[in-house]
């Protein structure tokens, strides 16, 4: 799949998922570009409670990302979603990534 697809799940995830609550994105090549991406959808995604990531060759580069957006601070968009969204609380949202 590569990063360039990463990005592409990433933005419709962030803007339009309301029912995917599980993903497995396993050996996909994602590498920490494909991280980064999926860092920014986490910022913005309460719904999903679930990503698999394993075997992406994810470095530490990505896996920091990816650390931001569990703590929902991975972009500015995601600052501008909580502001006009304040009852999303980071509490109400668990995701499990496997590296």
């Amino acid at each position: 799949m590569g990063p360039f697809i990463a990005e592409e799940i990433s933005r419709g995830l962030s803007r339009l998922n309301r029912r995917i609550v599980s993903l497995d994105l396993s050996s996909n090549n994602l590498g920490d570009d494909g991280a980064e991406s999926m860092a920014r959808m986490l910022a913005l995604n309460p719904t999903l409670l679930q990503l698999n990531l394993s075997s992406n060759s994810i470095g530490t580069a990505g896996a920091n990302a990816l650390l931001r957006g569990l703590r929902g601070d991975a972009s500015d968009e995601a600052a501008a979603a909580r502001r006009r969204q304040p009852a999303r609380a980071a509490s109400r949202r668990r995701a499990r990534c496997a590296s």
